[in-house]
């Protein structure tokens, strides 16, 4: 019997699971197991997990996935050890030291009202040369993610690449399985409004970035907003010049200095112009598509 449970989803993550699963296997906190449900990789991600004792394996379909089922199948194993904890994580979201578990969960041993708790996220270091990871990195990262810990029940901000949960609040609530993206924060929402509270700790940190594109920045964009506005609506109005602006002033004014890289400032000012841009065109287009 284990009283936390590490649940990381895969598909084709042969390249950075090795790396995910010996961070994993080096915690501190060594009351617990591991659980890696995947999505029919064809790689050799399954064989990779297989190596680490212990580790148990899930599949499931590729065709019928969403990150709401991935996430309940592995919450159904784990309640098999008895875990009181659940902890997710991405394949490719790397603890960045041994006591990444511990702290995850420290929130929830202290007070009885944490339904979850998510922790920090930084730009992998081999990726900050990519220009959409580079502009995230002081933008979403930096708002998303600050040095400061704390705990709400006001605000509804939540990811699963890199948080816990309890199993009595799983129980109560489990991921929706219809959401293409969002679930994390549609259960966080749901949760505060059952009179509990969500924490962030900003020492529970791991490696998680996306090398993409500007291209498949937008198309990921597209599906999360998707996911956001059914959970939040009234967060994503219409697109708007003004706003536009508004917001990519604001951000300009944070950006860049703490950043290091060879890029002049205004270099990396422009990389956040040319992000914000692509994100406003992602909320227009899945505003057209809803009518709005």
């Amino acid at each position: 019997m284990s009283s936390i449970a590490v649940i990381i989803r895969t598909y084709n993550e042969e390249s950075v699971l090795g790396r995910t699963l010996d961070m994993v296997g080096r915690q501190k906190e060594s009351d617990f197991t591991c659980i890696v449900v995947d999505s029919e990789s064809t790689d050799q991600t399954v064989a990779i997990a297989a190596e680490f004792p212990g580790t148990h394996i899930e599949t499931i379909p590729k065709a019928t996935f969403s990150y709401g089922k991935s996430l309940n199948l592995g919450c159904r194993t784990a309640q098999q050890s008895g875990a009181h904890y659940f902890v997710f994580l991405s394949a490719h979201a790397v603890p960045v030291d041994n006591e990444w578990l511990t702290r995850i969960v420290e929130p929830m041993r202290r007070d009885d009202r944490v339904a979850g708790v998510y922790g920090r996220q930084v730009p992998m270091p081999e990726h900050m040369e990519n220009p959409v990871v580079r502009a995230l990195a002081a933008g979403a990262y930096r708002h998303c993610y600050p040095e400061v810990s704390h705990v709400t029940d006001e605000k509804h901000f939540f990811s699963n690449a890199n948080a816990a949960i309890r199993n009595t609040r799983w129980q109560e609530v489990w991921f929706d399985e219809d959401l293409p993206f969002c679930e994390d924060l549609l259960w966080a929402k749901t949760m505060i409004g059952k009179g509990f509270r969500i924490g962030y700790q900003h020492e529970a940190k791991v490696y998680h970035s996306h090398a993409e594109s500007y291209l498949e920045y937008f198309r990921r964009s597209c599906l999360e907003i998707e996911g956001a506005l059914q959970v939040d609506p009234e967060r994503y109005t219409r697109f708007g010049l003004q706003a536009f602006l508004r917001r990519t002033t604001l951000e300009l004014r944070h950006y860049g200095s703490d950043v290091k890289n060879t890029r002049s400032v205004f270099g990396r000012h422009f990389d956040r112009f040319r992000l914000n841009v692509v994100r406003a065109w992602a909320l227009h287009r899945v505003n057209r598509r809803a009518g709005w």
